[in-house]
């Protein structure tokens, strides 16, 4: 019996690992998400500059984030969104509410597939 107490617990131990990995993707996705949806708010009030430093906080966030996502998350899809948060900055930049709002909804999709790809699901692991 007790040669199965190491692999359940290996097996244990990853589940876990998995599961703690999901969740700080999710908190921190889901923070971002906010932060893009007020700086669209604003941004949709013609409060240009709140837009900026919504955005800019959110940048941040993310900036901070970048040496544990890129150990865990597909480079691809961080360098997709990497690239539409420097779009999105460009727009509020210029002040051009159109092109701010169609890239900063492609900007929350890039998100929440960051979100998606790690979630606990039968989909991820098959």
């Amino acid at each position: 019996m007790r040669h199965w107490l190491s692999p359940l617990l290996v097996l244990a131990l990853l589940f876990g690992g998995a599961m703690a990995n999901a969740r700080y993707v999710s908190k921190s996705v889901d923070g971002w998400c906010a932060g893009v949806e007020a700086s669209l708010a604003a941004a949709e009030a013609e409060d240009w500059e709140g837009a900026r430093e919504a955005l800019g906080a959110v940048y941040a966030s993310w900036d901070a984030r970048q040496t544990y996502f890129h150990i865990m998350v597909e480079h691809a899809e961080l360098d997709a969104a990497e690239a539409l948060f420097a779009v999105s900055r460009s727009f509020a930049e210029s002040e051009d509410g159109a092109e701010f709002r169609a890239n900063t909804a492609e900007l929350l999709t890039q998100l929440r597939l960051l979100d998606e790809m790690e979630e606990i699901s039968i989909k991820n692991i098959l």
